[in-house]
């Protein structure tokens, strides 16, 4: 039996990759994207926030951040990894990597020049993303094609300083998004 003298953290995280169907332009606008049913208070463990506080943070991680509409779209990337496992690279991820190793070294010896490489970079790009597209199962591809055409934002929110609201009552519950736990 292991005993702990001192300091011990049970602090947790969470990533949220949130999709949106456009950019709100103000505070207000994200909390009735947010909070379509007027909800004025959002509680948690033992802590509380209005929905004003929690649109006013929101907005301010999402000025802070870039939206994403081209590849690899991070719910790609996590839905794969949901899929297969951490770390899991199918072979032809790995031959096209390689391809793409050869190409920058070749750039790099001057082997080719940058009109070509270029285009060469963006077919194996485009090669990179259809493969992984191939790879989704049916479910994952229905939930690609919901937000294929969305504003993706990527938020991090930690049980420690306060974020407890955010992170764990489920703030983004009328959005499209996935929840990464980091406990």
């Amino acid at each position: 039996m292991k005993i702990r003298n001192g300091f011990v953290s049970n602090s947790s995280s969470s990533s949220f990759l949130v999709a949106f169907d456009r950019i709100p332009k103000t505070v207000e606008d994200l909390k009735t994207m947010m909070f379509p049913n007027g909800e004025k208070f959002v509680d948690s463990y033992s802590e509380s926030m209005s929905t004003l506080e929690v649109a006013t943070r929101v907005f301010s991680d999402m000025q802070k951040s870039e939206w994403r509409n081209n590849g690899p779209f991070p719910f790609e990337i996590a839905l794969i990894k949901v899929n297969k496992g951490d770390g899991y690279v199918s072979d032809g991820m790995v031959a096209i990597h390689n391809e793409i190793i050869e190409l920058v070294e070749g750039q790099l010896r001057e082997d080719i020049d940058t009109e070509s490489y270029t285009v060469k970079m963006q077919d194996l790009l485009k090669k990179k993303r259809e493969l992984m597209l191939s790879e989704l199962l049916e479910s994952e591809r229905e939930l690609y094609d919901q937000i294929k055409d969305k504003k993706i934002f990527v938020f991090k929110y930690s049980g420690e300083g306060g974020d407890g609201v955010l992170e764990h009552d489920n703030i983004f519950r009328n959005l499209l998004h996935i929840r990464i736990s980091h406990h």
